[in-house]
């Protein structure tokens, strides 16, 4: 767990790895013991098959989607010491290759990486909380050859290289649980202040701006007999 400055000081000892990329920044706004979902990406869609015993087959008889992308699942429960609990399932996934069903004609369908968490932790107000250890490792072999020499049997491995890279990626999840005033809140309060100013938005351009001026129309003028 992580106070405003702890935090901070991570974020800026990542930022001076060359290979860190921030994936996604998202915020959402719930109420107690209310679930909250986040979805960014896209939806595929998964055929549901049936067994056709007269024919022998299997056919598609419908379809289910499912979320693919970065995925965040909470529901907070604020006590009264002012501890947030948050029951929480962050997931990222992506198409991964498809595969073949041959008892529907060869359809296709595709193949979901996942890398995702589920648990329940407690967190003070406006700190935050790190998820680690979601290790994504890829393997792949390749090879150059010159082009007629590197194919010619036996004297041709003198002209072509085999090489093999490996890719490991370590997803990080941090979340921040604050309470808002049922009140009102101001914008930073819900909103990263460095996620504002990247996209250049004015304080009139979000939702409820009020500038304190008369939202009406003046009234009407009225004719006067003398």
């Amino acid at each position: 767990m992580f106070s405003a400055d702890q935090f901070a000081l991570i974020l800026s000892a990542l930022k001076t790895q060359n290979q860190t990329k921030l994936v996604s920044n998202p915020t959402v706004v719930t109420l107690n013991n209310t679930e909250a979902q986040i979805h960014v990406g896209a939806e595929y869609p998964i055929p549901n098959y049936t067994y056709k015993a007269e024919r022998g087959t299997f056919e598609v008889s419908g379809f289910e989607y499912r979320p693919v992308g970065i995925i965040l699942k909470v529901t907070p429960q604020v006590n009264a010491q002012g501890c947030i609990k948050l029951t929480i399932e962050p997931e990222v996934s992506s198409q991964n290759g498809f595969t073949s069903f041959g008892g529907a004609g060869g359809a296709e369908i595709p193949i979901i990486a996942t890398r995702k968490a589920k648990t329940q932790v407690s967190l003070r107000d406006g700190f935050t909380m790190g998820i680690g250890g979601l290790i994504e490792s890829n393997a792949s072999d390749g090879e150059t050859r010159v082009p007629l020499l590197g194919s010619i049997p036996g004297l041709g491995r003198l002209f072509r290289s085999s090489s093999k890279t490996e890719d490991v990626r370590n997803l990080l999840i941090f979340i921040t649980a604050k309470t808002v005033s049922a009140d009102g809140a101001e914008i930073g309060a819900v909103f990263d202040p460095r996620s504002v100013r990247r996209m250049n938005l004015r304080e009139d351009e979000f939702p409820g701006f009020r500038d304190g001026s008369d939202p009406f129309a003046p009234p009407l003028a009225t004719d006067t007999q003398p």
